[in-house]
């Protein structure tokens, strides 16, 4: 093909690039100037001339886009009456400018077996994405709205009561919400005159300027059972004075990956009986009524009470078995 032929057929594509419809280059900064211009190159009388256009300047609007995301590899363990349980999300400015972010968390949920009371959103201060106790600040609304540079992330920890009557298994999950001060609640495509950095124009990207992400709790119980098996002096199993009862309490862990910690059974021996000195053990093993080196004591403690001290108890823990022995009184 001649040469003034690839020149038209090079401009000619140029053109059709340069008409094609809107197009973003991700990641380009709000605020940016792309510039440029054409160029046309012919022959007259067997001199190359050429000539340029005139200049087209554009600047680049800034995008409000956010994410939200769980963290936590799994439902986070607890046990009924917690307090302060952690969730950890993590807030993204998808955007290719600045923005400021409002956050808010709703425990009350359909479709899961019980609702974290919400205790708190904190700001994770020094970056290393773990909830740190007197370090990470407390978000406050209008206060320390988190701000954000393009692509930048922050970790976000939700802490969460747990209620008293919740069961083995049950589910409990926790929204965050994470919306665009400048944009939030205006539809995707929306444009905001002079809102983005800079002054520029900013456009409501497709993720609404607002995002929100669920995390949950799995519940896990201690339970505790108790039976009592009744030998009286005549050989029978009725509760008569100097019948002795004994008591059989048994405890475990119920919940994957849960820990129960310095787990404790108190009881008093009962009312009309005398606790037979003795005969107190854990697991089958005897242990001293005094509070000394292992892990039971009766009246010690507490006056009138067995106390065994189980420690740290998993649902892989094997059950705990504490016995002991009291005998209904014969005289007042």
């Amino acid at each position: 093909m001649p040469r003034q032929g690839l020149l038209c057929a090079f401009f000619a594509a140029w053109l059709l690039v340069a008409s094609a419809g809107p197009g973003f280059a991700a990641g380009t900064p709000a605020g940016s100037v792309i510039t440029n211009r054409a160029t046309v190159v012919y022959t007259v009388g067997g001199l190359s001339l050429s000539v340029s256009s005139n200049t087209v300047s554009v600047v680049v609007a800034e995008i409000l886009d956010v994410t939200a995301t769980w963290q936590d590899a799994a439902s986070v363990n607890v046990f009924a009456g917690d307090t302060d349980r952690v969730l950890t999300f993590l807030v993204t400015n998808t955007g290719n400018g600045t923005d400021r972010y409002s956050l808010s968390v709703n425990g009350s949920l359909a479709g899961d077996d019980f609702d974290p009371v919400p205790a708190g959103i904190y700001l994770d201060s020094n970056g290393n994405g773990t909830y740190d106790p007197g370090t990470d600040v407390q978000y406050s609304a209008g206060a320390n709205d988190p701000l954000l540079a393009a692509d930048q992330s922050l970790a976000v920890f939700v802490l969460s009561d747990i209620p008293s009557d919740i069961g083995a298994g049950d589910i409990g999950s926790v929204m965050l919400s994470s919306v665009s001060i400048d944009g939030g609640g205006m539809a995707a495509g929306a444009v905001i005159p002079g809102g983005g950095d800079g002054g520029v124009d900013a456009v409501v990207g497709s993720s609404g300027a607002r995002a929100s992400a669920t995390g949950s709790y799995v519940a896990s119980v201690v339970v505790a059972t108790k039976s009592s098996l009744v030998a009286d002096p005549y050989g029978g199993s009725r509760v008569i004075p100097g019948a002795v009862i004994t008591y059989t309490i048994v405890v475990s862990v119920s919940g994957a990956g849960a820990t129960a910690s310095g787990v404790t059974v108190e009881d008093p021996v009962p009312a009309n009986t005398t606790y037979v000195p003795g005969s107190l053990t854990l697991n089958g093993v005897g242990l001293t009524d005094a509070s000394d080196g292992d892990s039971g004591d009766v009246g010690q403690t507490t006056p009138g009470t067995v106390t065994v001290c189980l420690g740290d108890l998993t649902s892989a823990s094997p059950a705990q078995t504490i016995t002991f022995r009291a005998t209904v009184n014969s005289g007042p």
